[in-house]
């Protein structure tokens, strides 16, 4: 599948509410809830990269007959599992 569509995102306040519009005006034709559980996905890693990572911040959208979203920032640091008391 290849990527439809990329947007690149750094720290501007707006970067969230950016994307979700990304996603959603891609997936226009697409049924109202896939589209919403689309946004809201894109929307989470969007966050997370944006609080944990590196910018800049890549969202790919590929769309056939189902549709692939994903999020990618700059940082080279893996995941940290967090200590639980």
């Amino acid at each position: 599948m290849k990527t439809d569509a990329e947007l690149t995102l750094g720290r501007e306040p707006d970067a969230v509410p950016r994307a979700r519009r990304f996603v959603r005006d891609r997936l226009a034709g697409w049924p109202a809830g896939l589209a919403a559980d689309a946004e809201l996905v894109v929307s989470g890693l969007v966050t997370n990269a944006s609080l944990h990572g590196e910018p800049p911040v890549t969202v790919r959208l590929s769309v056939g007959d189902r549709v692939r979203a994903e999020v990618a920032d700059a940082g080279r640091s893996g995941p940290r599992l967090l200590q639980q008391n």
